[in-house]
């Protein structure tokens, strides 16, 4: 099944996919927190470009690229290897490297740029933070995992280790994706 791209009611199309989860073993999720850049690179070409880079990278992987309604984009992928991991943050980080989400002022990867999630271990935590960002949709403050990360700043590689995983496929898909 190739990487859905899913663009309309995101938030609520990402938490039914976790909600009908299976088996969430081999599975990472990937919160790129766009919401937070500045506005100028808020653009809706630059959003497209992101998801076109997601999406080349990954094209042969099963999941999806989630457009949440803040601008954040999440990738939920099975079987993503390591070093394509490490190459998706990079090049979104490169996409972005004048603002300041992307890079601190002494030029070291800002840990706020990106969550990784590896769902066998934190498929609560991150389907807490989904439900969390759902309910406070209309509600003005800082989101669940914008306090949680201001309140803890820590490198997201030693936060959330992934482990290197096989580049084979499972047989059938362990979550639900919806495209539309």
């Amino acid at each position: 099944m190739p990487i859905a791209i899913v663009l309309r009611a995101s938030d609520v199309k990402l938490l039914e996919a976790l909600n009908t989860s299976r088996d969430p073993a081999g599975w990472q999720a990937v919160h790129f927190h766009l919401s937070d850049l500045l506005e100028q690179y808020k653009s809706e070409y630059q959003v497209k470009i992101a998801i076109n880079l997601i999406n080349d990278l990954i094209k042969q992987y099963e999941g999806g690229i989630y457009l949440l309604s803040d601008g954040s984009i999440v990738v939920l992928c099975s079987q993503l290897e390591k070093v394509v991991l490490n190459k998706l943050v990079f090049q979104l980080r490169y996409l972005y490297m004048d603002d300041p989400l992307a890079y601190t002022d002494e030029g070291h990867e800002n840990p706020a740029f990106c969550s990784i999630y590896d769902l066998a271990r934190d498929w609560q935590l991150f389907f807490d933070i989904c439900t969390q960002r759902m309910a406070g949709a209309g509600r003005k403050g800082p989101r669940p995992e914008t306090a949680r990360r201001e309140a803890a700043p820590q490198r997201i590689e030693a936060q959330r280790p992934v482990p290197i995983i096989s580049a084979v496929a499972p047989q059938r898909s362990d979550f639900a994706i919806s495209n539309g």
